[in-house]
């Protein structure tokens, strides 16, 4: 599950995922800012690939969210948010648990 040396961006998410809290009401929320790279690098089956599956197939990811275009420093570069947290409301879980 670990990516590539060469993709700091997803190692300090992963990182950050294994710091969750996992035993309080709360649980844990991280937002990181990312480039487009975070969505589509990785072959089937690299770390990269399986970091975002685990992050799916375990219900963590809230949001991935789009932020316009030129924001920082008029580059053309596409920002999103991540949004990953491990307790959602119920009505927000795709397990319904």
């Amino acid at each position: 599950m670990l990516p590539d040396i060469g993709d700091p961006q997803m190692l300090f998410l992963a990182n950050n995922i294994s710091k969750m809290k996992q035993k309080t009401s709360l649980g844990s929320r991280i937002i990181e800012v990312h480039n487009s790279s975070s969505l589509f690098n990785g072959n089937a089956g690299s770390g990269t690939s399986n970091l975002r599956r685990y992050i799916i197939e375990n219900d963590l990811l809230e949001a991935i969210v789009a932020l316009p275009e030129k924001m920082f420093y008029n580059t053309d570069i596409g920002t999103f948010l991540w949004i990953v947290t491990n307790k959602k409301e119920e009505k927000r879980n795709q397990f319904g648990y």
